[in-house]
């Protein structure tokens, strides 16, 4: 199993390969603010986030934390632009997006 994971000393993400379970910290993100949504997206007060599950969070550039959310399948969008498992997804109007899942 894998998983992020915080305290009051940090954010911490925890790899299973094989055998061994490895734990990294992050440092990345706001530790006070940081909250997980679903499909693999965190945000904080300052940036959106999406889980690679290689040890880290990568932010998201541009993403707008305040309209940011989480529709299926990997899908997410924002005010401006729509993500796929953490990718933008160019020429696709976030107005009106629906997953493919939902059509």
């Amino acid at each position: 199993n894998s998983g992020i994971f915080k305290d009051k000393n940090g954010i911490y993400f925890r790899s299973r390969s094989s055998d061994a379970i490895k734990v990294t910290t992050l440092s990345n993100a706001d530790l006070k603010t940081l909250v997980s949504l679903k499909w693999s997206y965190f945000k904080d007060k300052n940036r959106v986030f999406y889980s690679t599950f290689q040890d880290r969070l990568k932010p998201i550039d541009r993403a707008d934390v305040k309209s940011f959310e989480v529709l299926s399948g990997g899908w997410a969008k924002d005010k401006s632009f729509v993500y796929h498992d953490g990718k933008k997804m160019d020429g696709v109007n976030s107005k009106d997006f629906m997953p493919p899942s939902s059509r």
